[in-house]
């Protein structure tokens, strides 16, 4: 069986508690993805554990999955089609098979412990007192060292120029990556106008460019890829009347 066998452990989001980055959400009129005139959009981000012989070695990949992640990935397994996912999702999410080199498959069978003391352990645990919540809070401290990366497939830029004598932003998006990736155009939510302090949302297919809303040049715009990482910030207009921010992630 575990050489036919690939298991997938997905944790329930739990409002939230894993992540804090705002996830993906289609633009205005994206098919199949908006109800009552709200967008859908995908979750807060949570682990995933693919255990298989051809994912072994503790790889990391931070590619955009969803839940019809895993849907699209049997699609890839059986070839039957899967006729209730949006176009819109397709485009963002992968089908997780990034997280599999299928080249060099690990045969061997990991060694399981010896569960008796584990089993004593657990059982005195039933007589200890509940914890206490401690009174100081503290962050969490993450775990040092690094993991081997599994490669995606984005490739996006972010081009920024301010027009002094008009006031005017342009922020261009651009993606030259085999699969679609995500922008989210944050606008200056200090500024007083309502307009400016919902996001403005792009996603763009492989390979492609587009241009959204622009913000007047008094404002700071973030740019944020799907990982929530910053992909470009525009900033106030220079001396000689035109600023230019370009930046790769």
């Amino acid at each position: 069986m575990w050489k036919n066998t690939v298991f997938l452990l997905m944790y329930d989001e739990n409002d939230g508690y894993f992540d804090h980055v705002i996830p993906p959400f289609p633009e205005p009129g994206t098919k199949d993805e908006f109800a009552n005139g709200k967008p859908i959009g995908l979750g807060s981000r949570v682990p995933l554990w693919v255990v298989s012989l051809w994912s072994r070695g503790g790889w990391v990949n931070s590619q955009v999955f969803d839940h019809t992640s895993v849907l699209r990935f049997l699609e890839r397994v059986t070839g039957v089609q899967e006729p209730n996912i949006s176009d819109w999702r397709r485009t963002v999410s992968g089908d997780l098979t990034s997280c599999f080199d299928f080249s060099k498959p690990d045969y061997s069978i990991p060694g399981l412990p010896d569960t008796v003391a584990l089993m004593a352990k657990a059982d005195a645990g039933d007589s200890l007192p509940a914890v206490k919540i401690p009174d100081q809070q503290s962050m969490p401290a993450q775990e040092k060292g690094s993991r081997p990366h599994r490669a995606l497939p984005y490739r996006p830029w972010a081009d920024v120029r301010v027009e002094r004598a008009t006031g005017k932003v342009t922020c261009t998006l651009t993606h030259d990556g085999s699969v679609g990736y995500h922008f989210t155009v944050l606008p200056n939510i200090a500024q007083p106008s309502p307009a400016r302090r919902s996001p403005s949302r792009r996603t763009r297919r492989a390979p492609m460019c587009g241009t959204p809303p622009s913000p007047t040049a008094a404002t700071t715009s973030p740019c944020t890829a799907p990982t929530g990482s910053p992909a470009a910030s525009a900033a106030r207009s220079s001396a000689r009347g035109r600023t230019m921010w370009r930046c790769r992630r």
